[in-house]
């Protein structure tokens, strides 16, 4: 069923469920309740008939029980009305019946102790009476006898209210439902308005008539549109990054390329051709491997998992002690445990390698990296003891939208490839001097 893949659906649909379920629960409690309270009204009322019954009873002679032939309860009086009443002796013979019993039949009872009345339910006549038995002792001169009173009255009355208050509380409860209901759908609707919001407005992204998400969004779902955005921007990012690598490729391969086409055609530099292919041959190739380094960043991701920094720097520098064995650098690293960076695990390896191959190249004797969470992400120093970063190099590779034929040789296209990396994130870099004596690199990592 497709309407169940509905949010909407599903939370009315349960509001429906958990509402019939409480009204009938409801309903069954109060209809109990007042059962059993029209019960007990009803048994007191049939007890204060037994004392009306005992208020009027005599005996004339010791044993003969006598009562006035009009009792002051007019039900008393009348035939069929419903209500009768009956006195039995000891032995259980009748000594008296209302006038409204003489075309009903004799009832039954339930001897008890006196002073005690006894409540039950009784069929005469295929109709169904509540009746109290209620035994007295009649003390006299020669001493005393027991009476039991007898008042038996037709569950129609009882039947009749409860069937009134059945009507009315159904009628109350379905009333309330309903407008329950109407209530949960106008609250159903207000409290889903938000994804309604979101869901439009995706629409309105795919269809290129927005750039992201921009309305403002309760807490509960705003991580998750905050990451939608973030998605959207990574992507954009990356197509826009194929775009520009390509474009950038193009551009930085013309030199070469027209530096191989005019050393062809000039006989002069027929001799020193070789010498020319193979330093162009590796500008280009410098070139491509930049290009497609920049191209692979993968920049920030949404949801993506944190990347323990100390176990990459340490992994870095155990292959950069192997490589650089001859120069018996110390290298040294700062970083706490459990420090993490919200970056992809290839980006922080290619920044990190490039930073510290620099270092380790240019170094003298000592490698130093070092690292600590502050207010705005991680930052990450890392120091050698080298000639230092020429000013023409930091300048080019901090400038925005530097590309790799603008670099110098050496660190230029390393510190480029890191430079694009960290923009990719929304870091930044800072080149100084060390206390060293050579480069100081400050970067601030998400």
């Amino acid at each position: 069923m497709r309407w169940l893949h509905s949010l909407h659906a599903r939370l009315l649909l349960t509001v429906l469920a958990v509402l019939l379920v409480f009204t009938l629960a409801a309903a069954l409690a109060l209809e109990h309740a007042f059962d059993q309270s029209l019960r007990e009204t009803i048994e007191d009322r049939l007890q204060s008939q037994v004392f009306g019954i005992l208020s009027t009873a005599e005996e004339a002679r010791p044993g003969e029980l006598s009562l006035p032939e009009t009792m002051p309860e007019k039900r008393f009086n009348e035939l069929g009305s419903g209500l009768y009443g009956y006195a039995f002796d000891v032995n259980g013979e009748r000594v008296w019946r209302s006038e409204s019993s003489l075309d009903f039949v004799d009832v039954t009872y339930r001897k008890a102790q006196p002073g005690t009345p006894v409540f039950t339910e009784k069929t005469y006549n295929g109709e169904r009476f509540l009746q109290v038995n209620y035994t007295v002792i009649w003390e006299h001169r020669d001493g005393e006898t027991l009476y039991t009173f007898v008042v038996t009255e037709s569950r129609r009355g009882y039947l009749d209210a409860l069937a009134v208050y059945r009507k009315t509380l159904w009628t109350w409860l379905a009333a309330l439902v309903i407008g329950l209901l109407l209530v949960q759908l106008a609250v159903v609707r207000w409290g889903l308005k938000p994804l309604r919001l979101v869901s439009g407005e995706l629409a309105r992204v795919e269809a290129g008539l927005q750039e992201r998400l921009e309305s403002e969004y309760p807490r509960e779902i705003s991580r998750l549109t905050h990451n939608i955005n973030l998605l959207v921007s990574s992507e954009r990012a990356q197509r826009q990054r194929y775009q520009d690598t390509l474009g950038n490729l193009a551009h930085s391969l013309k030199t070469p390329l027209a530096v191989l086409q005019t050393s062809l055609q000039n006989p002069q530099e027929q001799g020193q051709l070789t010498r020319i292919i193979r330093e162009q041959l590796g500008r280009m190739n410098q070139i491509v491997g930049y290009q497609l380094s920049r191209a692979a960043s993968s920049g920030p991701v949404a949801m993506a998992r944190k990347i323990a920094l100390k176990p990459q720097a340490r992994k870095i520098l155990q292959s950069l002690n192997k490589v650089y064995a001859d120069k018996d650098l110390v290298m040294e690293k700062d970083i706490p445990e459990g420090l993490k960076v919200g970056m992809d695990a290839g980006d922080l390896l290619e920044l990190l390698g490039n930073l510290l191959d620099n270092a380790c190249k240019f170094a003298r004797r000592k490698v130093l990296i070092r690292a600590q969470s502050g207010e705005a992400g991680v930052v990450v120093e890392i120091h050698d003891d080298g000639p230092g970063i020429p000013s023409t190099v930091s300048r080019a590779v901090l400038s925005r939208g530097a590309r790799l034929d603008e670099a110098v040789e050496g660190q230029g296209i390393g510190l480029a490839i890191v430079s694009d990396i960290l923009r990719s994130y929304n870091g930044d870099m800072e080149i100084k001097t060390s206390s060293l004596g050579g480069a100081f690199i400050r970067l601030r990592l998400p």
